[in-house]
C-alpha cells in the first residue's frame, strides 16, 4: 500500500488512484471559477503595465469566452474546464496575440501570469482544502470485483465538497 503526500506530508494511504477532471467526484467549479478571477485580475495588471489601459474590457471579455465563463458560471465544455493548464496557458497567450502582442511576448506575459497565481494558490492552501481531501479520501471504497481482481471505486456520498 502507497502513502499518498500533499505538498509533502502524509495524508493516508491508497490502494488506487482516481482522476476526476469533470467534477464528477468533487464540485470543482468553485475552486477553477476563483483560478480564473485571480489570473484574470494578475492579466489585467500585466496588461496594464506592458500596454496601458488600453483594451482592458475588450481582454476581460474574450478571456471569459476564451475559457468557457459564461454569467458567472463555467461552461462545461470550456478550456478552464477541461483543458489541461498548458492549454490554458496557450490560450491565454493566443488572446494576447489577438490584441496586438508577438508571439514571444504574449507567451512570455501568460507565463508570467500562471507562475504568479501558481505562487499564490501554494502559499494560500487552506487546511480545511486538506481534511476536505482527506476526508473524501476516507469516502471512496475500493473493492475486488469480477475475475482477475480487477478493482473499481464506489464514491459513497451524496454532496459534493464545497
Amino acid at each position: 500500500m502507497a502513502t499518498l503526500l500533499l505538498r509533502g506530508q502524509p495524508i493516508g494511504s491508497i490502494h488506487g488512484v482516481l482522476f476526476d477532471k469533470d467534477g464528477t467526484l468533487s464540485h470543482s467549479e468553485p475552486h477553477l471559477l476563483e483560478l480564473f478571477e485571480r489570473r484574470l485580475a494578475v492579466i489585467c495588471d500585466l496588461w496594464r503595465d506592458a500596454k496601458g489601459a488600453a483594451h482592458l474590457s475588450e481582454l476581460d471579455t474574450t478571456l471569459r469566452q476564451a475559457f468557457g465563463i459564461r454569467d458567472k458560471a463555467l461552461h462545461p465544455g470550456g478550456t478552464l474546464a477541461v483543458a489541461a493548464r498548458q492549454d490554458n496557458l496557450t490560450s491565454t497567450a493566443t488572446v494576447f496575440c489577438i490584441f496586438g502582442c508577438s508571439w514571444p511576448e504574449a507567451l512570455a506575459l501568460a507565463e508570467t501570469c500562471f507562475q504568479r497565481i501558481d505562487q499564490q494558490f501554494s502559499v494560500g492552501f487552506k487546511a480545511e482544502q486538506h481534511e476536505q481531501l482527506d476526508h473524501l479520501g476516507r469516502r471512496l471504497i475500493f473493492s475486488r470485483i469480477g475475475r482477475g481482481g480487477r478493482r473499481h471505486a464506489n464514491l459513497i456520498t451524496t454532496r459534493h465538497l464545497n
